[in-house]
């Protein structure tokens, strides 16, 4: 990612936006949530993190860890015939 901590910003505030839960209470935890996901995801490409959270973002709570992984796999695996 060119600018993972507004591309991962975006992602929390999209979950935010569909009704999940942030597990987070006050600035400071959500800075901290913040750098956590930047530091395990800032990596990734921008368009396939944010793929990923837009399909997580229709679950029902806010994705874990294990959770982007997941989708990380199914979205970046090709298909098997």
């Amino acid at each position: 990612m060119l600018k993972p901590y507004q591309t991962i910003g975006r992602a929390l505030a999209l979950f935010k936006a569909a009704g999940l839960a942030v597990p987070a209470y006050g600035e400071e935890e959500k800075r901290r949530l913040l750098d956590v996901w930047v530091q395990r995801y800032g990596a990734l490409d921008s368009e396939l993190f944010l793929k990923c959270s837009e399909r997580l973002a229709s679950g029902q709570r806010f994705p874990r860890f294990y959770d982007m992984d997941l989708s990380l796999i199914h979205i970046s695996e090709p298909t098997r015939p």
